[in-house]
């Protein structure tokens, strides 16, 4: 999982287009490359090229990404895996 995640670089999938919903899937991505990160420090499984890729594209995409909707009342998306909903 962790490989094909990286390979698929997601995480900047529609920058430049922020009328469409991508926006959803770079933040779950960024969550999974968080999840990730976190779970191979205590037992570690990724290689030390993806960790530095992981890394470069957390640091590149907090300067990119410009879409900060956490929910889209029209199309009622975001907020829908959230606890309270």
């Amino acid at each position: 999982m962790a490989t094909r995640t990286t390979q698929q670089a997601q995480l900047f999938t529609g920058l430049n287009n922020s009328d469409n919903d991508k926006v959803f899937t770079r933040t779950f991505t960024a969550l999974l490359g968080a999840i990730l990160l976190e779970t191979d420090s205590s037992k570690p499984f990724l290689t030390d090229k993806q960790i530095q890729t992981w890394i470069d594209w957390a640091l590149k995409y907090l300067q990119i990404e410009t879409d900060w909707r956490g929910y889209v009342s029209i199309k009622r998306l975001g907020a829908w895996h959230c606890p309270w909903q």
